[in-house]
């Protein structure tokens, strides 16, 4: 509040009743600025969950790179597989001379 009383103005708690409108007013003001709008609120609502979205989605769809010890293990299983695969062609084979007999 300021101690100096303008021309005019000579009554006291006139001057501090306007001083307080006056800081309600700044107030009320300042605090509308921060608010945004709920338009605002709800656009950007929607772009933190698009951006999280696509986080998401590029996380799934990086491709990861295999290591030497990750591609001796798939090796192997193919390995295994193909074992598997030449055992069953072989009895296969076994039999079905076995029937042409």
């Amino acid at each position: 509040m300021s101690r100096f009383i303008p021309e005019g103005k000579s009554d006291l708690k006139s001057l501090q009743k306007s001083e307080n409108e006056a800081a309600n007013k700044f107030a009320t003001e300042k605090e509308a600025e921060e608010t945004p709008s709920l338009y605002d609120q709800m656009k950007a609502n929607y772009i933190a969950k698009e951006k999280a979205y696509e986080d998401k989605v590029k996380a799934k769809n990086q491709s990861h790179k295999i290591d030497a010890r990750e591609l001796e293990f798939y090796n192997q299983l193919q390995r295994e597989k193909e074992a598997k695969e030449m055992e069953r062609k072989r009895q296969l084979d076994e039999e079905l001379e076995e029937f042409t007999k």
